[in-house]
């Protein structure tokens, strides 16, 4: 083979082998994995939460159930501020592709 070096991925029982000509394929083996990750630390991240929650309604149950009502309110304010961090990180975002389109396009990464 001349210039064309076989690789292989191994993740958690994910395999993929394939020469590096083929970096969109493994790309998307590499997305899949950390799409597992993420799940598998959302779910440690609601059962962390349940837990606390039922010490928290152990201890003082109406601080417990003032919570789960008071909580969708906040977050239902804070949804206008969150939109406005979303939109200035995009300005941001779109500022800096403008500033680094010269060096993008004279071929530096």
């Amino acid at each position: 083979m001349t210039g064309v070096r076989a690789t292989a991925f191994v993740h958690e029982g994910v395999e993929l082998k394939s020469a590096t000509r083929n970096l969109f394929a493994e790309s998307e083996v590499i997305a899949q994995i950390n799409q597992v990750d993420e799940a598998g630390e959302n779910a440690v991240q609601f059962l962390l939460v349940i837990v606390v929650w039922c010490l928290l309604f152990a201890v003082s149950w109406p601080l417990a159930l003032a919570l789960i009502v008071l909580l969708p309110i906040l977050w239902l304010l804070a949804l206008p501020f969150r939109l406005a961090g979303a939109c200035i990180g995009a300005v941001f975002a779109l500022v800096k592709a403008l500033l680094f389109l010269p060096a993008r396009m004279l071929g530096h990464r």
